[in-house]
């Protein structure tokens, strides 16, 4: 689908890395660069970060890096896991929310001057979906806002900031959230239903994975599991049930991908358990490396959980597994059924039960059969449902809808 004339918009977002830094590219850096191809100049108003340039210029992306501390070093947010786990893990954090704000806000009003933007949108609800109303309180420039699952779990879990989140639906023309799990949160969370929203959910590029031909091998299984090892990501329940698989099933093993605060106690639980021979953690890594570890993957899973009502907003991972060709297992919570669908692409079981993720993981290991019919339906979902190409053709059609109103008004 196809724009006729250009359009501009103001992407505001919490973090934004170099355009040649193609290790840390992300879901945001995939969804811009693919609407930028579909006559689609975009601002990208981020906050800086150290090392990271004020500005750089990429075909039609322009990223405009604002600083909001008195030095670099000193800025808090905006650097790994998001606004929100950088405010759980620094009071100046949150000190800085205010400048930040502010600072984003007058780089926008900024960027307005100078250019002819017709739309902006903003990720996440705090602080960007604060900033994106005050620009379109003051200057009636459409406004849309995408919810990625840690920013609605906050606010569904205080009500105090339930007005605030009536106000942000009130002055934004469309809303759209990665899964029917934070659309729900969405509608308990505002007075007006009938907000004109819709789920589109982030993706991956299919063809930059690797197809997995082999099947289970008879003499070592692997198990993969990638993410910030924090609370919620249920690590600790994978790793007991490790515990149970290996009791059945001979030479299984288990890599952990990831860093975060619960690291070193998840080290020392594999060691508590007995069981660290068969465990073995990796730092975050590169995306060719990342490749190759799903490529020697039989198995991947995502046992996420609740805790302090935050869980899986939708689980990219789960995606880049099947594209790359291996079977999965995720919790059936949050976002991860919309994704995993039970017995057709691969398997959901209850969050928290070790016992009950133990069953699945053996049943998928020791019927090659299964797996095999897992790994062609979890192509095909990622293909159909989840391609950069079908997402980016939903946000064209928010924005031509828009704008096609904007213009009748």
């Amino acid at each position: 689908m196809e724009i006729d004339l250009t359009i501009n918009i103001i992407l505001l977002t919490s973090s934004y890395p170099s355009s040649s830094d193609l290790v840390n590219q992300s879901f945001m850096t995939d969804l811009v660069e693919s609407l930028s191809k579909r006559k689609i100049r975009f601002f990208v108003i981020c906050p800086h970060q150290l090392s990271l340039p004020y500005r750089e210029e990429k075909n039609n992306i322009t990223i405009i890096r604002f600083p909001y501390w008195f030095t670099s070093s000193g800025q808090k947010l905006g650097g790994a896991g998001g606004i929100v786990p950088s405010m759980s893990r620094s009071l100046l954090a949150i000190i800085q929310i205010i400048p930040f704000c502010i600072c984003q806000f007058i780089t926008t009003m900024r960027t307005i001057k100078k250019e002819n933007i017709d739309l902006i949108h903003s990720h996440w609800i705090i602080p960007q979906g604060i900033v994106g109303i005050a620009v379109r309180m003051i200057t009636g420039i459409p406004h849309v806002i995408s919810i990625h699952g840690t920013d609605i779990h906050l606010i569904h879990s205080y009500r105090i900031f339930y007005p605030l989140m009536n106000i942000i639906t009130h002055y934004s023309e469309y809303i759209s959230t990665n899964s029917s799990h934070t659309y729900r949160l969405l509608i308990d969370t505002i007075s007006k239903k009938n907000v004109k929203s819709c789920i589109i959910p982030m993706g991956i590029y299919p063809e930059k994975f690797l197809r997995k031909c082999s099947t289970i091998s008879d003499k070592e299984k692997n198990i993969l599991f990638v993410g910030r090892l924090i609370a919620w990501k249920g690590v600790y329940n994978l790793i007991r049930a490790m515990k149970l698989v290996i009791t059945t099933v001979d030479n299984v093993h288990l890599t952990i991908i990831g860093n975060g605060p619960e690291r070193a106690q998840l080290i020392q639980f594999t060691k508590d358990l007995g069981i660290s021979s068969q465990i073995q953690f990796c730092d975050n890594i590169g995306k060719r490396q990342l490749l190759m570890r799903y490529k020697n993957a039989d198995l991947f899973v995502l046992p996420s959980i609740i805790v302090n009502k935050q869980t899986e907003g939708l689980g990219v991972v789960l995606l880049e597994a099947m594209a790359s060709g291996v079977p999965v297992i995720g919790s059936n919570i949050g976002g991860i059924p919309d994704i995993i669908k039970d017995e057709i692409n691969g398997l959901l079981v209850p969050a928290g039960d070790p016992q009950a993720l133990a069953d699945a993981i053996i049943r998928i290991l020791k019927n090659p059969d299964l797996a095999e019919r897992f790994r062609k339906a979890g192509l095909e979902t990622v293909r159909e449902r989840f391609s950069w190409d079908v997402i980016t053709d939903q946000f064209v059609e928010v924005y031509q809808e828009i704008l096609k109103e904007s213009h009748h008004e």
